[in-house]
């Protein structure tokens, strides 16, 4: 892919998702968030209002 024009639009949509997914809380709609491991399964646990949800990790 190197050398190819990557549209603006589509690089951004690549960054929402990711703050989505990984970064702002779910409940308060914060980012406070931290990525917690705990056996196999990822959570983004949230300093702000103490909500703990499942991230679902892509391989």
């Amino acid at each position: 892919m190197l050398g190819t024009k990557v549209p603006a639009s589509r690089i951004n949509d690549k960054i929402q998702q990711y703050l989505k997914d990984f970064v702002i809380c779910p409940e308060c709609k914060r980012p406070d968030t931290k990525l917690e491991k705990d056996d196999n399964v990822t959570f983004i646990k949230c300093s702000a209002c103490g909500a703990k949800h499942a991230v679902k990790v892509r391989i």
